[in-house]
């Protein structure tokens, strides 16, 4: 008897992404600050604006900040537990946060996706007047460049400069980065380390000959 069971179609990430973008909301309305001598006890709320009005004259929320890298940090955190969220909402598909100083800030898996890994960095960035342009820089070394000065259409669909992976890999690896001679060689020694651990691993788990 033939199994009619339906497969579900692989989704493109880069195009779920977007999608998922496009019902963002900025809801962050400010920082909890937990002591307060203003607020009694019990409180209630019967409404998320109520809850905030509330907290807001108790002395709880506190104004969100106005640097702007403050802000931008808030707004990538907020864009990830979205992100994170509805990973999650996808029967088979796994995410993993990272940390605040690592790379990415998540990694999504899962058979949905094609298989393999899936590395997510969200970055953010003040938008000029004009809308075509960004005012600040991003946090990022290549979005400096490629986000500082964009073709919007080419942005949006994830057009680059690199046909395939092995040219950005490529180009990236012979970038003349301004680091040291000494932390060039200490990078080096590790990943030489590195490697010859891998290959003692491999030798001791492969069958005699």
């Amino acid at each position: 008897m033939a199994c009619s069971c339906a497969v579900a179609k692989p989704l493109d990430l880069r195009s779920w992404l977007q999608d998922q973008c496009d019902d963002f909301r900025f809801e962050v309305g400010g920082v909890f600050q937990r002591e307060s001598d203003i607020a009694s006890w019990p409180l209630e709320a019967a409404s998320p604006l109520e809850l905030e009005q509330r907290l807001a004259l108790g002395g709880h929320l506190l104004p969100l900040p106005s640097e702007p890298a403050a802000l931008a940090n808030i707004l990538e955190v907020s864009v990830v537990s979205f992100l994170a969220l509805r990973v999650l909402e996808i029967p088979g598909a796994k995410v993993h946060r990272g940390t605040e100083r690592g790379y990415p800030d998540i990694e999504v898996e899962g058979h949905i996706f094609g298989g393999g890994f899936h590395a997510v960095d969200v970055k953010a960035a003040r938008r000029a007047a004009t809308g075509r342009r960004t005012q600040s820089r991003i946090t990022l070394y290549t979005g400096n460049t490629y986000f500082k000065w964009p073709t919007l259409a080419g942005l949006r669909s994830g057009t680059g400069a690199f046909r395939t992976p092995e040219q950005f890999y490529d180009y990236w690896r012979k970038y003349p980065f301004r680091t040291s001679a000494q932390v060039q060689r200490q990078l080096q020694r590790l990943l030489t380390s590195a490697q010859d651990e891998l290959a003692q691993l491999r030798a001791s788990q492969d069958p005699p000959g």
